[in-house]
């Protein structure tokens, strides 16, 4: 079957102002928010449930918002901000079966009752959460933790809810730490009744796994790299339907994966954002899974370094559980000598395992975004000083949703594991672009 790649397709390139371009923004002490639940059974699909981690009172806290899309056409001139209703703050702290709040919330699941499954990467579990409970401290307490070894995102399938599939790492395979350069896709079958779940592997030997969607009887994970299409049922045929690879020397890196026209009026799609684009001589090295561990653990000490303000051994000990498990960090902050990335993303057809994938490649550059509002300043947690300046928003998008207004309006949702606010993006161009895309799924 012939792949989709950036190197092969030509890349439809826009502005900010293009798309129309408008934020969200979230408290300030938040410091890391990696992906968002939607679900067009809950609340008409109008609302999105986002995991933040925040600093309070000089405590790592995570706790659940509710969002919506933009209200109006109206902008204003201040760097396009638009009418928003302001995120709606759910519950939180997030606690574990043991109280604990000391948890790095990463992908996440909702099912039509408000039922919300995240992944915790450093407990090594996908927790339920109840957004149906009496009050907001019960909400905040997980229900259920189903151990899964360095997960990454969560899926729930849309044929039936009390299924899950995750796309984690393997346990413990060097006898200290578990390995998410092994990539695992598990399904997990929750009984509600008796508040227990079943797990089974469907499929293990991967690389690195960063998303995972569920739409029809395709399993659609994202390995950096690759994307490819996993049959639900056994055998569970598997092929790399996407590669970052864009013929110049570098390959864009795919991160979580959503499905996109998910009504029954419109042929569904699946939307990935590629979060980074790096050397192919790296993405080589990453392929060997050893030293794609010891990048993890490199990624998660400078991690560290970004969140916690720690560059001592106990620094670099606590950073063993923070996020995020890749190579973006030289891309953290501004640097004068390098020109600002686009946003880069992909959406494309779902089909069968033995068939060509058609889709369409985009980047987005926030010019007038950089214009309207200056980078803004990094301080240490610690000690307040000066780590580094960062765009208003940049290219580490990891999570991308389409959802709509009460209007109806439609939009492709952002988030940016390095931001304290989201950017919502008009879908009407992108709609037009793969109305251009034939095929059946």
């Amino acid at each position: 079957m012939v792949m989709l790649s950036p190197r092969d397709e030509e890349v439809v390139r826009l502005t900010d102002k293009e798309v129309e371009c408008t934020f969200l923004e979230f408290p300030q002490d938040t410091f890391f928010m990696e992906a968002m639940a939607i679900n067009e059974g809950y609340r008409q699909g109008l609302v999105g449930v986002v995991p933040v981690l925040r600093n309070v009172n000089g405590k790592k806290e995570g706790h659940i918002y509710e969002i919506s899309a933009p209200l109006n056409n109206e902008t204003d001139n201040e760097g396009g901000s638009s009418k928003h209703d302001q995120p709606k703050h759910l519950c939180g702290p997030v606690k574990t079966m043991d109280g604990d709040a000391a948890n790095t919330l990463f992908g996440c699941a909702l099912t039509s009752k408000g039922i919300l499954y995240i992944c915790v990467w450093n407990k090594n579990l996908v927790i339920r959460l109840d957004l149906n409970s009496n009050s907001a401290e019960e909400a905040c307490c997980a229900t259920m933790e189903i151990p899964v070894a360095c997960p990454n995102d969560v899926s729930i399938d849309p044929n039936n809810e009390d299924i899950l599939y995750t796309a984690g790492g393997q346990e413990g395979r060097f006898g200290i730490v578990n390995n998410a350069s092994y990539g695992r896709v598990t399904k997990v079958v929750v009984d509600p009744v008796n508040n227990t779940f079943q797990k089974s592997i469907v499929k293990e030997g991967l690389t690195t796994l960063a998303g995972i969607e569920v739409i029809g009887d395709t399993i659609i994970v994202a390995a950096l790299q690759d994307l490819m299409f996993i049959g639900k049922n056994p055998p569970h045929v598997t092929t790399k339907v996407w590669d970052g690879d864009d013929g110049k020397g570098n390959c864009w890196l795919a991160d979580n994966v959503c499905v996109f026209n998910n009504n029954q009026e419109q042929k569904p799609y699946w939307l990935c954002p590629a979060y980074n684009s790096v050397s192919t001589s790296l993405t080589s090295l990453m392929k060997l899974r050893n030293i794609m561990c010891c990048l993890g653990c490199v990624g998660q000490v400078a991690s560290a370094v970004l969140y916690e303000g720690k560059r001592d051994l106990g620094g670099i000990v606590k950073a063993m559980s923070d996020p995020e498990v890749d190579v973006s960090l030289n891309w953290t902050y501004v640097d004068e000598s390098k020109p600002p990335a686009p946003i880069r993303f992909m959406i494309g057809e779902c089909s069968s395992t033995d068939t060509d994938v058609d889709g369409k490649h985009f980047e987005i550059d926030l010019v007038e975004t950089r214009k309207a509002c200056p980078p803004w300043m990094v301080n240490d947690a610690k000690t307040g000083s000066l780590l580094g300046m960062r765009y208003h928003f940049c290219e580490q998008v990891t999570h991308m949703s389409q959802m709509k207004n009460k209007d109806g309006m439609g939009f492709i949702t952002c988030i940016n594991f390095q931001q304290p606010r989201i950017m919502f993006m008009k879908d009407t161009v992108f709609q037009k672009q793969i109305s251009k895309l034939e095929g059946t799924c």
